[in-house]
C-alpha cells in the first residue's frame, strides 16, 4: 500500500472545490443580509410612505432596485453555482476519456501539463476506482530514457510524483518499492544519479 507522506501539486483540487462551495455560500448569505437591510429600511420608512413623502418613496424606491436586486441576484446566483457542483456528473466518454489520458501519462505520452486540467473532484474520485497497472516494463522503459536523457530531470520528477499519488495507478511490491525510492531520492537531491538508475534497473531486470 501506497504510504503518502507528502502532498503534491494536484492535492489542491478539493480545497478549490470547497472554496468554491463557501464562496458560493457567502454570496447567498451577503444576498440575504442585503435583502434583510432592505427591510429595515423600509419598516423605519413606513410613517413617512403612509404620509406620501415623496423624498421617502424616492429613497425606498432606490434602495428596493439596488439591495432588492443585489440581494437577489447573489442569492440566485449562488444557489445555482451550488447545485452545479453538487450535480456535476462525469460521462462514460468522460471516464473513458480520463482514463486512456492518465495511461497515456503513464507511457510518458502525454506530460503533466496536460492531464493537470482533467484532475477535477469528480475525475480524481472516478479514477480511485480504477486500476492502471504500472509493470517493471514501464518503469524499466522510463528509466533507460531518461538515462539516455531522451526525458528531462524534471518530466522524470513529474512522472514519479503523479503515479506514487494517484490512486488508479497500481504496482507489484517490487515497482512500487523502486517508484517509492525514487521520490524519496527527490526529497534529498534535485536529480537522480547514474548510480542509482543503474541499480534501480538492475533490480527491476530480475523480475
Amino acid at each position: 500500500m501506497k504510504e503518502k507522506d507528502s502532498i503534491y501539486d494536484f492535492e489542491n483540487i478539493e480545497e478549490t472545490t470547497k472554496s468554491k462551495k463557501s464562496g458560493n455560500r457567502s454570496n447567498i448569505f451577503l444576498g440575504t443580509f442585503f435583502l434583510f437591510i432592505l427591510v429595515i429600511i423600509i419598516g423605519l420608512s413606513m410613517d413617512d410612505l403612509k404620509c406620501h413623502d415623496l423624498e421617502a418613496v424616492y429613497g425606498v424606491l432606490v434602495s428596493t432596485l439596488f439591495l432588492g436586486g443585489l440581494g437577489i441576484t447573489l442569492i440566485v446566483n449562488g444557489i445555482k453555482s451550488l447545485k452545479k457542483i453538487e450535480r456535476e456528473k462525469l460521462t462514460d466518454k468522460d471516464k473513458n476519456y480520463i482514463l486512456d489520458q492518465m495511461t497515456a501519462f503513464k507511457n510518458l505520452q502525454i506530460k503533466a501539463k496536460d492531464i493537470e486540467p482533467l484532475l477535477t473532484l469528480k475525475s480524481r474520485e472516478y479514477l480511485a476506482t480504477c486500476t492502471i497497472e504500472v509493470t517493471s516494463a514501464d518503469v524499466r522503459k522510463i528509466l533507460k530514457k531518461y538515462q539516455n536523457k531522451d526525458i528531462s530531470n524534471k518530466l522524470l520528477y513529474n512522472w514519479v510524483n503523479i503515479l506514487w499519488f494517484e490512486d488508479c495507478y497500481v504496482f507489484d511490491t517490487v515497482c512500487e518499492g523502486i517508484i517509492k525510492a525514487i521520490w524519496d531520492n527527490y526529497q534529498e537531491s534535485d536529480t537522480l544519479s547514474n548510480v542509482k538508475i543503474s541499480d534501480f534497473l538492475n533490480k527491476l531486470y530480475i523480475l
